[in-house]
């Protein structure tokens, strides 16, 4: 089983206008419009404490977390529930609110 996964999209761009004129006997301008999207995505998973994925958050957690604690990482560590970048007592205090909880996946 997996744990639930956002997708976070997210579109930028900048409308760039363009007037273009066409030599006739009656000038008749035209305004032109272009809008570029550049669309990223951010997977962020939803921390639920169960890190052994056992569906129990209890003493198996605990030790893999403890395991990761005071750890900073560049990229996501499983521990860190409040994604920040390091193992801490946030993330701790975030194990011990779910402790001894059943948790549930969202396929």
């Amino acid at each position: 089983m997996t744990p639930t996964v956002t997708l976070t999209i997210t579109h930028t761009g900048t409308p760039t206008p363009t007037i273009t004129q066409t030599a006739s006997d009656t000038p008749t301008p035209s305004v032109t419009s272009t809008f570029t999207q550049t669309p990223s995505a951010t997977p962020t998973e939803t921390p639920n404490g169960d890190l052994d994925k056992d569906l129990f958050v209890g003493p198996k957690d605990l030790l893999l977390l403890l395991g990761q604690y005071n750890l900073e990482e560049g990229e996501m560590l499983p521990a860190d529930f409040d994604r920040n970048g390091k193992v801490g007592s946030e993330d701790l205090w975030f194990m011990a609110l779910r402790w001894h909880t059943q948790v549930n996946f969202v396929k």
